[in-house]
């Protein structure tokens, strides 16, 4: 019987951009209005390639009062998510020159993975969670977004969706599986190259 492989993951990005909410409706596979605060730690199983993983989530305070001590807790993350919302362009800037440059700035090639959430509003652009004050992120500034991070994954996500959040969190699965197995692969061959010096 194969041992469960455990990797510890971080929700990040602005406040009101939905991270409870993704994290609720995976835990519960339901979605609800008012989730309240949500929890801190999450526990998500899955077996990719016949292979059970579990996914080790919490999280991160992302309050400006906790901006000093933060990166502190980024020891020994092996992926982080960052989320941004569809309704609030504001929430994409900030993931990509807060969230992505803090983690960058404390983690050795981390695996960061995009997450826009409340794309059902994409239909509904009467609802008052659109406002003119803040923008939604258009498909031009989303493209650009994406040219300017190519080496990062980005999906787009809604937490009403119980069935697509449960595909991103598996897809999230696979994608650290895969990441950490190129790693383990590029490693060895360094060490090789290293070995056949000495030969």
């Amino acid at each position: 019987m194969n041992l469960a492989k455990e990797f510890k993951v971080a929700v990040i990005g602005d406040i009101g951009v939905g991270k409870t909410s993704l994290l609720m409706t995976q835990k519960i596979q339901s979605y609800e209005e008012k989730f309240g605060n949500g929890e801190i730690n999450y526990s998500f199983e899955f077996e990719i390639k016949k292979l059970p993983i579990v996914l080790k989530v919490w999280e991160v305070d992302c309050s400006e009062s906790y901006d000093e001590f933060r990166p502190l807790s980024y020891r020994d993350t092996d992926c982080f998510v960052i989320v941004f919302s569809y309704v609030d362009k504001d929430t994409l800037i900030h993931a990509e020159r807060k969230w992505l440059r803090e983690v960058k700035n404390n983690v050795t090639d981390p695996i960061v993975i995009f997450v826009m959430t409340k794309v059902d509003l994409k239909s509904d652009q009467n609802s008052e969670d659109i406002t003119t004050d803040k923008k939604i992120v258009t498909e031009d500034l989303l493209e650009s977004f994406k040219s300017r991070s190519e080496s990062h994954f980005l999906y787009e996500c809604s937490s009403k969706q119980v069935g697509d959040v449960r595909l991103l969190w598996n897809k999230i699965a696979e994608i650290i599986c895969d990441s950490k197995k190129t790693k383990r692969k590029r490693k060895l061959s360094t060490t090789e190259k290293i070995k056949s010096l000495f030969i």
